[in-house]
């Protein structure tokens, strides 16, 4: 429904007008709701497809002025889709406010929604008959036949120019220039094609639909069998496609450029045969056809005569409202007729002619991006209504903006056409009085706009997430905000070597290619970045003389591995030295440190990406072992010489070593290897207690020798005194004599005079907490005289 005000203009002769807004007005301020324009005054723009709803009232698609309207029961005419503004917008808002772009043919549902074939906008659009929202219901704009098996709002249309529903609702789309029909299924939303093969031309009669050709399909109608009846416009008939077997056939030929179909309740089949200038009947039963309108002049007459002697010019749509009426867009003569029950025919919408004028387009022929101005003028009487400004580069026609008529001229601001050549346009809608025009075609050229661009100097260091790189930007113009941008880049990367790396710019975003960018030098600054050396040495405590592994390990402070020599130093000497691996990473193997403690640390020189560095101090103790043990060693002389028979005396030590607490699991045993023949050793003691350390001795008691000689010098010296003596003292000491030589039997010499040298072997054994043995030993040296 239109709303009015008592100051609308009404587009319609001044007499007419004053007459119309007197008692239009009575009425609005009565209250009366549902009042629209009178469609028998209101001028139609080469209306097309046509369809009743249930109740009677008519919906015509308006194709010249890019609406689609509807003539209710009482005559009454209303906008229920299209602004009048030729285009593509509106989709989720009010159909009324929408844009569309030479609408061809309209279906309704059994719950009235509005089904539109928006031809050169490749889609079709629907209007819900609740809320009045326009969607998109297929194609996605795009000129195509893709998408068969998906969505249909992700399938590509080609011209479509017919519409039709069955009783399940499936939409069946003419589409023209693909010279299909597809259906698109109510309950799923998936688009297919039911018939033609895609090849234009004329074939396939008597097999299945999809392998025949068509050739511009421009009508369809579907019984209530579900049979699919086509307007095969260009092979001049008219085709049924059976609802079971899929078979195609043809129903009426020799028709001249047929395009809309529809059926009566009887199955009667009704074309609009365009170029014959007539609607043609195809009887159900007999097949027969035979003209119900139109005397074959291209011309208008007729009204109020038999609709056969009328004359039509290149009717389009054809449709048989609820009460069994034939309905037709008389299309070239802007009029909707009606053959009544009588066969008369009678003029329901439209008024025939219209005021021309010429519209002339005033442009630059050159320009800079975002400047600039075209302004269309119309050459007529005092015009309302709007011009559309076009581009129409490539045979493309995109609509760049409408602008209102004011003094009949409407200007454009070119400053958000694209840089480019350009081919600009002009169409004025029309409006009730004045008929639509078309300006000529004005060359357009659209240089770049400067912007220049200043990049801000950045550092980082290596291995180091570059920076966001930015800087000054100057030129884009405000309308762009948002849609232009400048990137500044550079060819360095977190892994560059250090140094100066340029940075360069450049533009991005959907409008970046309306602009000429120029710009200073910068740089990124790559230093070497710090690294961390660590130094871990196993185990941190040691025996004497152990084995300790140390780590060296040198990092990056960002990311990246140093390369290169690490030093081991002990208390800031260097004691070793060792090559980084592929991970950073180095092991230094030593046996050579001291008792006591030792401060360790790595020493790392740098490399050409990072900086050196120098470890925390570790701390290594040597001395404590690593399980419980003891040392074995000689305290005394290791050498003894001794007469045969006698006894040698040697004294050791024992150190026991502890690990964590634990001690030896027994006392350690001693035992002797070595001794010389004859010989007998002993300890003491004889057993060392397992957490003692302490010292023992070695008592080795040699063998006297078998063979004794008295020694002459000994001999003469105790003889030679009793030469002087006389009587019973001689005797005494004769007598005493033997037993003197025996108590010198201790200083004997071995037989033969050889001395003997023995290499004793002292071995502590002792049983670990694990029950290993342990076992030390030490050598000492025994002669025997």
């Amino acid at each position: 429904m239109v709303k009015l005000s008592c100051n609308d203009p009404l587009r319609r002769s001044p007499r007419l007008t004053r007459l119309l807004r007197v008692a239009l007005c009575l009425v609005l301020l009565a209250g009366a709701p549902g009042w629209g324009q009178s469609a028998q005054v209101t001028p139609l723009l080469l209306p097309g497809g046509i369809a009743f709803d249930q109740q009677g009232n008519l919906y015509v698609a308006e194709t010249g002025a890019h609406r689609i309207r509807r003539i209710d029961s009482t005559g009454a005419l209303t906008t229920v889709a299209g602004a009048g503004v030729q285009g593509f917008g509106g989709d989720g808002g009010p159909a009324t406010a929408a844009l569309l772009d030479s609408p061809s043919s309209v279906a309704l549902d059994a719950t009235g929604d509005l089904f539109l074939a928006d031809a050169h906008n490749h889609r079709v659009r629907r209007v819900d008959a609740v809320s009045g929202v326009i969607t998109t219901f297929a194609g996605t704009g795009a000129a195509g036949s893709a998408g068969d098996g998906g969505l249909a709002t992700a399938a590509t249309l080609d011209l479509p120019t017919a519409l039709a529903l069955d009783g399940a609702g499936n939409l069946y789309i003419a589409d023209g220039r693909s010279h299909r029909i597809r259906r698109v299924a109510a309950a799923t939303g998936l688009i297919a094609t039911v018939a033609g093969s895609g090849e234009q031309g004329f074939a396939g009669d008597g097999g299945l639909a999809t392998a025949a050709q068509f050739d511009s399909p421009g009508g369809l109608a579907v019984d209530a069998a579900g049979n699919l009846f086509i307007a095969d416009s260009h092979n001049q008939r008219v085709r049924r496609v059976d609802a079971t077997t899929r078979i195609v056939t043809t129903v009426a030929s020799a028709l001249n450029l047929p395009r809309g179909v529809t059926l009566d309740a009887a199955g009667n089949i009704y074309v609009a045969d365009l170029h014959s200038h007539r609607i043609r009947r195809i009887d159900a039963g007999t097949g027969a056809i035979t003209s119900v309108a139109g005397e074959g002049t291209e011309l208008f007459a007729g009204d109020g005569t038999p609709a056969v002697t009328a004359s039509l010019d290149s009717p389009r749509g054809v449709a048989v409202s609820p009460a069994g009426l034939v309905t037709l867009a008389d299309t070239a003569d802007q009029r909707i007729r009606q053959i009544d029950a009588q066969a008369i025919i009678h003029t329901i919408g439209g008024v025939g002619g219209l005021a021309s004028g010429t519209l002339t387009l005033a442009a630059p022929a050159s320009t800079v991006y975002g400047t600039g101005t075209a302004t269309a003028t119309l050459t007529s009487s005092p015009a309302t209504g709007s011009v559309a400004f076009l581009d129409t580069t490539g045979g493309v026609s995109t609509t760049l903006g409408i602008a209102s008529l004011t003094g009949n001229a409407a200007a454009f601001s070119l400053g958000g056409l694209a840089a480019g050549s350009h081919l600009l346009s002009a169409d004025y809608g029309g409006d009730a009085l004045h008929a639509p025009a078309a300006s000529g075609a004005a060359p357009l050229e659209i240089a770049p706009a400067p912007v220049t661009a200043v990049p801000a100097p950045a550092a980082t260091l290596y291995g180091q997430a570059l920076p966001a790189l930015g800087g000054t930007v100057s030129g884009v113009l405000a309308q762009d905000a948002g849609k232009v941008s400048v990137v500044f880049s550079s060819a360095a990367t977190q892994f560059s070597a250090p140094g100066a790396y340029a940075i360069t710019a450049a533009l991005t975003g959907s409008l970046a290619g309306n602009y000429a960018l120029s710009y200073a030098p910068g740089a990124v600054t790559i230093g070497q970045a710090p690294s961390t050396a660590t130094v871990t040495p196993s185990p941190v405590s040691a025996a004497l003389g152990s084995v300790v592994n140390i780590a060296l390990h040198v990092a990056s402070n960002t990311a990246g591995i140093p390369t290169g020599v690490v030093k081991l130093l002990d208390g800031g000497t260097a004691i070793a030295s060792a090559t980084l691996s592929a991970t950073g990473d180095a092991l230094v193997t030593v046996s050579t440190l001291g008792l006591g403690t030792h401060s360790l640390t790595a020493a790392y020189a740098g490399d050409v990406d990072f900086l050196g560095s120098v470890s925390q101090a570790a701390v290594e103790t040597i001395g404590v072992a690593a399980n419980p043990d003891f040392t074995l060693a000689v305290s005394g002389a290791a050498s003894q010489t001794v007469s045969a028979g006698s006894a040698a005396v040697f004294n050791f030590a024992v150190a026991q070593v502890a690990s964590q607490g634990s001690t030896l699991a027994s006392p350690i045993e001693l035992s002797v290897s070595g001794l010389p023949a004859g010989a007998t050793a002993s300890f003491s003691p004889a057993l060392l207690p397992p957490a003692a350390s302490q010292g023992f001795t070695l008592t080795v008691q040699t063998a006297k020798t078998a063979s004794l000689r008295l020694p002459v010098v000994v001999f003469v010296c105790l003889l030679l005194p009793g030469l002087f003596l006389r009587g019973r003292r001689r005797v005494v000491l004769l007598l005493a004599l033997p037993l003197l030589l025996a108590g010198c039997g201790a200083r004997v010499k071995t037989a033969g005079g050889v001395a003997t040298t023995a290499n004793l072997v002292v071995t502590g054994t002792a049983t670990s907490a694990a029950g290993a043995p342990i076992l030390h030993s030490v050598a000492v040296t025994l002669v025997v005289q």
